[in-house]
């Protein structure tokens, strides 16, 4: 059997207990950023049935695996059937990318590899939250032949709410079962692609059939240079990327992107007389692709193409829309291409044709611009012999001039230091989706550790257009240890002070080793950071420091059990809660007058109640 309902033996605990049960075992993860605790429960909404709890704590990796004594026989099961479950007042955060939460995520592997998710054929799916979605996972239509005649694959992989985010989920599984799938979808284009139609003299060709020295490679294997030194498939790149032969024409085929190069021998690509870059992709499904054109400064400058699946594509996208507000794109020296997988979907496999610049004297730019703070933030006054600065005037600061202080690895724009418009120096943070900088780092994602030691608290000044949450960790040589920060939605700044001690509560119960700190990273809680910006960024131990309330928002209530009202006590200002049930159906909203909350016309038993990001159990008499 490769199914389960729940209902007989069952072995959760894969990481001590190796045995499997009717040839299947589950592992919660791997302890650390992947664990999740898995325990096998009465149905929240049938106490007749049984069903597998899925509790992700907020581990950034988070996940659960299946795995199968023997290798998977793909031919005939092929499509996952499960039904899944989860709460809404159980779930943090709102959405990763285009997938809205909650979803669940299946991710077929070959565990016999050193790096398993190397051989990665995932689904995600969106489910509808506080009812059983019943889910099908139908890998023979995604992935066809590829994958019907694979024998390698022996484990699942299983993600409530994607992965790659600190937001906290439950989940509930029952009924998986597997049964064959539907007609693949066809996974090379049966047509040519479209002709441009530009002349000879118009155009730049990189990779194309339909122009004089048309193809600027001639090798294909990985990290291989070419006859004129330029590499096909850069030696960096985290898949494979091949030449096919198409009809009547050779294309590029990516399959399962994570991130490719194409790389140029020096003198690079000069394409400052041209005004578009043209090509047309054939995708299997529809998605989104990340394009870069790379050249020697940082942040790297990107355009996200949208396709259509089982068709032709023809993308044309502005040179002058690579420039940003951050830096202008040197157009004399193109080093590089960077094809990425995007958040929002990646088709599993595409192919390119007609790769090539053109020019159009017709094309019209707009200069790019952002919106900045009107005013500079006020100079700290602490006395210097309490602080440690790591950015800002007021103090000695961390040197910022080299070249590597914004991570390799970020998802948005992150740049240090940023000039306004006024000459002020800051940090500027732009679509971020996750991000992270380094403290005088001499080489990439390499920062120089830092001593804060004493220290108690770290202020910084921060002026956000839209005030969205983010976690801030602390790269100390450990688990990553966060607190929660949430700026004012302002047209000022706003000065933030966290206690030291707030980090070592989440994720892990460790203390900060703030004798090698190098580094930092932000990670919006829900939607991406659109635009924020840091200054007089320090740690200090000054007696006098005001504590601002940067953890997430919590209460009491009491009494509990209740009778008819019961009390708030939260230091705030609350105007209304919304009340769950136990099972996670939202019940009602309701006023909260002088701190007190009327809950006499419900039913004995128990609720949760909901405020912000925050909840509590209470018991109805």
């Amino acid at each position: 059997p490769v199914g389960d309902d729940f209902e007989g033996s069952v072995n959760i605990d894969a990481n001590n207990d190796t045995t499997y049960n009717n040839r299947i075992r589950y592992q919660p993860g791997t302890p650390g950023a992947e664990a999740v605790e898995l325990t096998v429960v009465t149905d929240p909404t049938d106490p007749s049935n049984k069903v597998l709890k899925y509790n992700d704590t907020g581990n950034y990796w988070s996940q659960m695996r299946v795995q199968y004594e023997n290798k998977l026989d793909l031919k005939t099961l092929n499509k996952f059937t499960v039904r899944a479950y989860v709460p809404s007042v159980l779930m943090d955060g709102t959405s990763s990318g285009s997938t809205d939460y909650p979803s669940l995520s299946f991710r077929l592997q070959n565990r016999d590899l050193s790096a398993p998710y190397n051989s990665d054929k995932r689904i995600h799916k969106e489910l509808v939250a506080d009812q059983w979605n019943s889910i099908e996972f139908d890998f023979k239509r995604e992935f066809g032949d590829e994958l019907t005649n694979s024998i390698e694959y022996d484990q699942i992989v299983i993600q409530f709410n994607m992965e790659g985010n600190s937001e906290k989920v439950v989940g509930y599984l029952d009924d998986f079962t597997v049964s064959e799938g539907s007609t693949p979808l066809p996974s090379a284009p049966s047509d040519q692609a479209p002709n441009p139609g530009y002349s000879n003299t118009e155009v730049l060709p990189i990779w194309t059939g339909l122009y004089q020295n048309g193809y600027a490679f001639d090798v294909f294997t990985k990290g291989t240079p070419s006859t004129n030194g330029n590499i096909f498939n850069a030696s960096w790149s985290g898949i494979s990327l091949d030449k096919y032969s198409g009809i009547n024409e050779e294309l590029m085929k990516f399959t399962n992107l994570s991130y490719v190069g194409n790389e140029f021998a020096s003198p690079f690509i000069d394409i400052s007389t041209y005004d578009f870059i043209h090509m047309d992709i054939w995708a299997k499904e529809d998605g989104f692709i990340q394009f870069f054109l790379l050249d020697e400064i940082q942040p790297e400058s990107k355009k996200i193409i949208e396709v259509n699946g089982q068709q032709w594509n023809t993308i044309k996208l502005k040179i002058c829309d690579f420039d940003t507000v951050e830096k202008e794109l040197l157009k004399t020296t193109i080093q590089k291409f960077k094809w990425n997988s995007d958040a929002l979907g990646t088709p599993s496999v595409f192919y390119v044709s007609n790769l090539l610049f053109y020019k159009d004297s017709s094309v019209s730019c707009t200069p790019p611009s952002d919106i900045e703070p009107d005013s500079n933030s006020t100079d700290p006054t602490l006395d210097s012999n309490t602080v440690k600065s790591i950015f800002g005037d007021t103090y000695t600061s961390l040197d910022w001039t080299g070249p590597f202080n914004s991570a390799s690895w970020n998802d948005g724009v992150l740049v240090a230091p940023f000039e306004l418009e006024n000459g002020n120096s800051v940090i500027k943070l732009k679509n971020l989706n996750y991000g992270g900088i380094y403290l005088e780092a001499t080489s990439t994602d390499s920062g120089t550790a830092q001593d804060f030691t004493a220290m108690t608290h770290m202020i910084m000044d921060v002026w956000s257009k839209n005030g969205e949450e983010f976690d801030f960790f602390f790269f100390d040589g450990g688990s990553e240890q966060k607190s929660i920060i949430t700026p004012s939605e302002s047209s000022n700044w706003n000065r933030i002070i966290i206690p030291l001690s707030d980090f070592h509560l989440l994720p892990e119960q460790r203390e900060l080793n703030l004798t090698s700190v190098s580094g930092f990273k932000f990670d919006p809680a829900g939607n991406n950071i659109e635009m924020m910006y840091i200054d007089n960024w320090f740690f200090s131990n000054a007696s006098s420091l005001t504590i601002n309330d940067l953890k997430s928002f919590s209460f009491i209530i009491y009494p509990n059990p209740v009778i008819s009202h019961f009390n708030i006590d939260s230091g705030l200002n609350i105007n209304e809660v919304i009340i769950y049930s136990v099972i996670g159906s939202k019940i009602d909203t309701r006023k909260v007058i002088n701190n007190k909350v009327d809950v006499s016309d419900l039913k004995s038993g128990m609720y949760f109640i909901k405020h912000d990001k925050a909840f509590s159990k209470f018991i109805k008499k």
